[in-house]
């Protein structure tokens, strides 16, 4: 597992510096931003080529024949966690916790950063831009035959890219306050 881990790290690193570097060249050529713009510009690069390769490459999952997809919420994650909960009840909790959990935590990034390069981000923004994200990443998931393409996972991961924007703008009042 540590192995894995280690390995998606690396490859990220190495993804982010190039596309990082592409993304650096666009968005000093249009804004013309100081040295943090290169920063926050790098982070999110770094966090989508992690995003791509935890959604999308899937390194140690299955594979489909066929792609499929499940657009009723909630019966595919109700569904597995009976299946396995027979069998072995903690794992399975586990699975369902990690299930939920995941797939609005790899997101709430996505909300906290877009402010960075969207100028006056709305709530309704982020709600959009987190859906049609996570809409393509289960696209290509269905396309690439990885894993299963899921309305829980879409609805998931938008809430969590909300909560990421929630918590950018709960962080960004509080240090006003402080200022002032």
């Amino acid at each position: 597992m540590t192995h894995w881990i280690v390995d998606l790290m690396m490859h990220s690193l190495f993804l982010s510096f190039i596309v990082a570097g592409g993304f650096t060249l666009i968005y000093h050529q249009a804004k013309k931003e100081k040295r943090k713009g290169i920063l926050h510009v790098f982070l999110f690069a770094f966090y989508m080529c992690n995003l791509f390769y935890i959604t999308v490459v899937r390194e140690g999952f299955f594979t489909n024949e066929t792609g499929v997809i499940n657009l009723i919420p909630m019966v595919q994650m109700l569904e597995n966690y009976k299946h396995a909960a027979l069998q072995y009840p903690l794992q399975s909790f586990m699975y369902l916790v990690y299930n939920i959990l995941g797939n609005i935590v790899w997101f709430m990034p996505f909300g906290y950063m877009l402010h960075n390069f969207v100028k006056r981000i709305s709530l309704k923004k982020v709600i959009l831009y987190s859906f049609m994200l996570s809409f393509y990443i289960e696209l290509g998931q269905y396309v690439l035959r990885v894993g299963i393409s899921d309305i829980d996972d879409i609805i998931l991961n938008t809430l969590g890219g909300m909560l990421g924007y929630i918590v950018y703008r709960w962080l960004h009042t509080e240090r006003k306050k402080d200022e002032h």
